[in-house]
């Protein structure tokens, strides 16, 4: 059964990455702020439960896991949200994993794709799929290759719903970067945006009367 499919993406010369998501009839509306994928009806695409599991297979090499944590850890520390917890598995197949792709199938300028199934406007199922067919990823800001922990950053923030942000070019959401540059922190924007549209879940602040 063949099913709709729209492409999410800036047509650069070289690109973090680009949002394939899958579309399924059915939504409520939710919270409306900028800067989010939309779904044919127009609604931010966002996670409904938080964290969000991020596997990795086990056989990952240790400066690997680190970056991918390291990713993970900004996004958290950064927000004050719990968005996502790694978790560390055999098979690196499942929904929600991160998987190095060395026959590319997806746009070339890419070096990294996350791939969404949505249930009305919530993100049922994603995975993250990096190129390491025309690309090379490091993990130690090596002038050739691709830095590793940048671009988990900004698919992490495509499993948020968040868009491409051209505008701002220091928002890790922005889609261009050449090989040797790295994106390691997250803008204001990008924290702003996160923190209204996931605002339920962000940890409440205790009062006291005297």
């Amino acid at each position: 059964m063949k099913r709709s499919k729209t492409i999410i993406a800036a047509q650069l010369v070289f690109c973090l990455g680009s949002v394939l998501y899958l579309y399924t009839p059915w939504h409520v509306p939710n919270k409306q702020c900028s800067g989010f994928i939309k779904d044919s009806f127009g609604y931010n695409m966002t996670q409904e439960k938080l964290p969000v599991d991020i596997i990795i297979n086990q056989d990952l090499i240790e400066e690997e896991e680190t970056a991918i944590r390291s990713a993970i850890d900004t996004w958290n520390r950064s927000t004050g949200i719990d968005l996502f917890v790694l978790r560390v598995a055999k098979d690196s197949s499942d929904p929600g994993s991160i998987r190095y792709l060395k026959k590319w199938e997806y746009e070339k300028t890419h070096t990294a794709q996350t791939n969404i199934i949505p249930r009305g406007h919530f993100i049922k199922e994603f995975s993250i799929l990096l190129n390491t067919d025309l690309y090379q990823f490091s993990t130690n800001y090596s002038p050739t290759a691709v830095d590793l922990q940048s671009v988990i950053l900004h698919e992490l923030g495509h499993v948020l719903g968040l868009d491409h942000e051209t505008n701002d070019l220091q928002s890790v959401m922005n889609p261009n970067m050449n090989p040797g540059e790295y994106k390691r922190d997250i803008s204001f924007s990008d924290i702003s945006r996160v923190k209204d549209q996931y605002e339920k879940f962000r940890p409440k602040k205790l009062s006291y009367n005297n």
